[in-house]
């Protein structure tokens, strides 16, 4: 079990210079490395929805206020949050989801405004992604996605799935930055 006691375990100094000079694609990765550090989850190298329920708050507000920082307000997930709630007319509720997969919905409006879809195809491979500052509002970061199904970790598989998962972005991202005042 984490708590957010563990925020001062993680060094974060690495991601703020990342960020400082503008390596947006560096940062990100770095992004995903504390927080596999701060969810105590760095021999796995992956992290799933549970483990992000768990995700301690101040990490995840001291994320985004570096990101936030340093992009001068375009990138971090309380960015994404605004986005995804504000602009795209995102909600929270037992019958959100329902606007979330039709095809025109709510994560469609949201992979658009973020640049994480191209022509209505959601873009699954990283490199494709823009880490530039003149990304889309909301791009980045990106990384804290990653996963590796059980299926790959069985069979010595070290790739790891760097695409979205609209279920986790919708029914648990969104409420997590909320409930962590992002």
């Amino acid at each position: 079990m984490i708590n957010d006691t563990d925020v001062l375990k993680v060094d974060y100094s690495q991601l703020e210079e990342l960020l400082r000079l503008g390596k947006w694609k560096e940062a990100d990765y770095e992004t995903a490395q504390v927080m596999l550090k701060a969810a105590k989850r760095e021999k796995e190298g992956w992290l799933n929805i549970y483990e992000f329920k768990e995700f301690p708050c101040s990490n995840l507000q001291m994320i985004d206020q570096l990101w936030v920082k340093y992009s001068d307000g375009r990138f971090g997930f309380s960015v994404q949050r605004e986005i995804y709630l504000e602009k795209c007319g995102g909600k929270l509720g037992e019958d959100y989801l329902w606007n979330v997969y039709e095809d025109g919905g709510v994560l469609n409006d949201f992979y658009d405004q973020v640049g994480w879809q191209d022509n209505k195809e959601i873009i699954y491979d990283y490199n494709e992604l823009t880490f530039d500052i003149s990304a889309p509002r909301g791009h980045l970061p990106f990384g804290f996605r990653w996963y590796i199904t059980g299926e790959q970790r069985k069979s010595g598989c070290k790739r790891v799935y760097m695409g979205i998962n609209p279920h986790f972005y919708s029914s648990d991202m969104i409420p997590k930055l909320i409930a962590c005042n992002i």
